[in-house]
């Protein structure tokens, strides 16, 4: 953890590990919590930068990208739309405000990277039990009906909770995958506890979030081992042929309904693909192609973070594997709803992010910066 001889600083310091932490399992846990805990992680952040005046433009160098860039011409021009088109159903302050994580999330990867330690790995241990206690409470409200045979968690929304699990099951299982803990015992509850997260993606009966946590699996056990894949898609050919072949009855209406207008989901995803079609036209395209910038940089220091990192370094291996699912994950599911509009999911999945870069950055700076690897390190993929 950096260091700084101003008080004020360094009581910021001192706290963000404490606030980061907490605003993790809010982001798993409550709408309320993550706001709060949110801001207080940025105030400290903003707190800790100008306590030393003199290294504020080091600081902002440190943490900063190329995709900030992008992310405030995004900014810009939403603004700007809000001033030049009309909205019955929305004020300017609304249209802006709903863009405040473009400037909001510098702060969160910077309140990551300055906490980042390679001493993290207990207090992911522990985030990786709360999601599996969420999961198992998840599947007890869809077996019993309570409140709703729909499984939601500890959010009041089926669909928050469902894209929210879809991203945060990629690390128990990515670190089931990679076999991180030693003792037999602990890996086998992590597999159930995998398990679990996946049944409750599931029993949310959003298939949105199916087909995300599905193509997360997919790509996550690709990047692990090419043989795990071809049996997952072995296996996984032979159910959907028993499945259609067995019980029709359940599969053809909900093939069926995808795009049907006389349900309300089919209506609501051709709606949304129309929407967002316009964002081919005109100015828009200028918001659509910094947006898309952002989540390929992104992704591509996490892919990158995959290859560098070396196998004797797996817990943060494991991470890095789960926060590359978890984007799969969001942009899959995106394809059949607007999750990034979710305050919750998008609280989220800027987190993931966060994380993903703060092991990318801590990595280089552990090797001067340097983009190839050190000779007496391996890769997992011999490169």
């Amino acid at each position: 953890m950096p260091a700084t001889g101003n008080a004020v600083g360094r009581l910021a310091l001192a706290a963000l590990p404490y606030t980061v932490f907490i605003y993790a399992v809010a982001t798993l846990t409550s709408m309320a919590g993550m706001e709060m805990a949110g801001g207080l992680m940025q105030a400290l952040v903003v707190l800790y930068f100008l306590s030393d005046v003199r290294s504020l433009r080091a600081n902002v160098k440190r943490f900063g990208t190329r995709a900030d860039w992008a992310l405030l011409i995004l900014f810009a021009t939403v603004v700007v739309g809000a001033f030049t088109t009309d909205s019955a159903l929305l004020s300017r302050a609304d249209v802006i405000g709903s863009a405040r994580w473009t400037l909001l999330f510098f702060l969160t990867r910077a309140a990551v990277g300055l906490t980042w330690s390679k001493n993290a790995q207990p207090a992911f241990a522990i985030l990786i039990a709360v999601t599996g206690l969420i999961a198992f409470y998840a599947l007890f409200q869809s077996v019993t009906g309570v409140p709703s045979f729909r499984a939601h968690g500890l959010f009041g929304s089926p669909f928050t909770f469902a894209h929210s699990m879809a991203m945060t099951a990629c690390f128990p299982f990515a670190f089931a995958f990679l076999g991180v803990w030693r003792e037999h015992r602990v890996n086998l509850t992590l597999a159930l506890w995998a398990l679990a997260c996946g049944l409750s993606v599931v029993a949310s009966f959003d298939r949105g979030a199916w087909y995300a946590l599905s193509a997360a699996l997919l790509v996550m056990m690709a990047l692990a081992g090419g043989r795990r894949l071809v049996a997952v898609l072995a296996v996984l050919l032979v159910l959907a042929a028993a499945l259609w072949l067995w019980a029709p009855g359940l599969v053809d209406p909900r093939a069926a309904s995808v795009l049907d207008s006389d349900f309300r989901s089919g209506l609501d995803r051709v709606s949304s693909w129309n929407a967002n079609s316009q964002a081919f036209v005109g100015a828009a395209i200028v918001g659509l192609a910094c947006y898309l910038f952002f989540a390929a940089y992104f992704f591509w220091i996490t892919v990158r973070a995959w290859f560098l990192i070396p196998t004797g370094r797996s817990w943060e291996r494991a991470a890095v594997l789960g926060a590359l699912g978890a984007q799969v994950a969001l942009h899959v599911g995106g394809l059949s709803a607007s999750n990034f509009e979710d305050a919750a999911v998008n609280h989220l999945f800027l987190l993931i992010l966060a994380v993903a870069a703060a092991i990318y950055g801590h990595y280089l700076d552990e090797h001067g910066g340097l983009i190839k690897r050190p000779r007496n390190e391996t890769s997992p993929s011999g490169i």
